[in-house]
């Protein structure tokens, strides 16, 4: 009797096994730890695997251990249809007869003290050609800027530049082999479409794979998205939908997606960069989930004053003073670092150019006064036409760490050795990934440069 009844009882559970629980999708293992957890509790991004360690494993990633963003379908409303969508943040990699589900993998944060530099496409019209630059000092470079074309996809701004520009840039790694280059689109002119790039899934789609396309076209090392600016702001005509603050998430999400798979496929990193600006007002228009997909943030800590004001005052301030600036560098990064970025996630951006006013007023040496007209001045140009003049006087406010002229009514902001070398031990303080410039064509002699990378030996 007892073992007829043993056999009417596996008869059963082999006839009606028992139903999958619903977190188990695709008959994927659920990790104990996990398995109760509310979409609050599940673990950071910090938390998940490399891509790398997943690759070659035996065993089934646990789902529950992925990142749920507000921005991104949850796994629960996933697990209910048929197949996995391209929105979540998971990939599907064949393996033999199983399908392992692997995680968006982390961003690598190990490598730190980068130093980034911008170089534009229009550098070359001023013969600031790419064999010019110190490649040597540097372990990123931003070319820029890249567009984005009526049909969404990333496009080149002027085909024969741009292609010459790549070219040169890539012969660099002749000099220096772990140098990265990166094509970078937007920017104040060619943000236009960012918001239409971003607004749906298929939209996001599009743009992704052409990012992907463009990098291996023209043999490149990731693409970094300089999106001026979401939900508001930009130059005229820029457009903005209310959903941008959770679609640029999705956006960035669908890019890591095609550079992870990419990264499968051919064994290589592949970053993905974004540019913001050190303002609250940026940081509220954007969600801090996309820092889990993203290589790092590169910080526009510069044009805290400008021509755009009512008074003259410093392009980038170390730190508040009574010189009237409205923010400062290291409010920038306090800003970032307050609303829950890593600072290994974090490049401070300087600028090696400032801001020459004609002023109404000699009173307080120029600062803090009206003015009749201001233009960029780039440090070349402060060197040749200022420093090197003694109708000049050169000042230091020590409360704001930067230096600034005065001379024939005209107040300039600029940066020097000094003010530089400031702002990359304020960086290396607080652990930030590194650094950058804005732009090196406007430091030919590769002064500024040269003591942000001395910083970092």
């Amino acid at each position: 009797m007892r073992v007829a009844a043993l056999l009417i009882m596996l008869a059963f559970f082999v006839l009606f096994p028992t139903p999958l629980k619903e977190n188990s999708l695709h008959n994927l293992q659920v990790n104990p730890k996990y398995e109760s957890s509310s979409a609050d509790e599940w673990p950071e991004s910090s938390s998940l695997p490399s891509l790398s360690s997943l690759q070659g494993s035996s065993s089934l990633t646990d789902l529950s251990s992925l990142p749920q963003s507000s921005a991104l379908p949850s796994l629960s409303s996933q697990s209910k249809s048929s197949s996995a969508s391209s929105e979540l943040p998971f990939s599907s990699v064949k393996s033999s007869n199983q399908v392992i589900v692997q995680p968006v993998s982390k961003s690598s944060t190990s490598a730190q003290n980068y130093i980034v530099g911008y170089y534009t496409s229009w550098s070359r019209s001023s013969g600031f050609t790419p064999d010019k630059i110190d490649a040597a000092k540097l372990t990123h470079i931003h070319y820029a800027f890249a567009d984005i074309s009526s049909g969404l996809q990333l496009t080149m701004t002027n085909v024969n530049t741009d292609t010459k520009n790549l070219e040169g840039l890539r012969n660099l790694k002749k000099k220096n082999p772990a140098l990265k280059i990166i094509i970078s689109v937007g920017g104040w002119d060619n943000s236009k479409r960012f918001s239409d790039a971003a607004l749906t899934s298929s939209s996001r789609e599009i743009f992704a794979q052409s990012c992907l396309n463009f990098i291996q076209k023209y043999g490149l090392d990731g693409v970094d998205l300089d999106w001026e600016y979401p939900v508001s702001g930009g130059v005229a005509g820029t457009v903005h939908h209310p959903q941008d603050k959770q679609n640029y998430t999705k956006l960035i999400y669908a890019i890591r997606q095609k550079l992870n798979a990419q990264t499968t496929r051919d064994g290589k990193q592949y970053f993905l960069t974004i540019t913001g600006a050190p303002d609250k007002t940026f940081i509220n228009n954007t969600e801090p989930a996309l820092f889990s997909y993203v290589d790092y943030l590169f910080i526009m800590a510069y044009d805290m004053n400008g021509p755009w004001d009512q008074y003259t005052g410093f392009n980038a301030p170390l730190y508040p003073s009574d010189a009237g600036n409205r923010i400062s560098v290291s409010q920038g990064i306090n800003n970032y670092l307050n609303a829950g970025a890593s600072p290994k996630k974090l490049v401070l951006g300087m600028p090696f150019y400032g801001y020459s006013y004609q002023v109404s007023s000699a009173s307080n040496n120029g600062l803090n006064s009206t003015f009749t007209s201001a233009k960029s001045v780039g440090y070349d140009a402060v060197v040749s036409k200022f420093l090197n003049n003694s109708a000049y006087s050169v000042y230091y406010d020590n409360a704001s760490m930067v230096p600034y002229l005065f001379g024939n009514n005209t107040f300039v902001t600029y940066e020097n050795s000094q003010s530089i070398a400031q702002k990359a031990k304020l960086a290396k303080k607080y652990g930030l990934a590194g650094v950058g410039a804005w732009e090196l064509a406007l430091d030919k002699s590769g002064t500024l440069l040269a003591s942000a990378y001395k910083v970092f030996q």
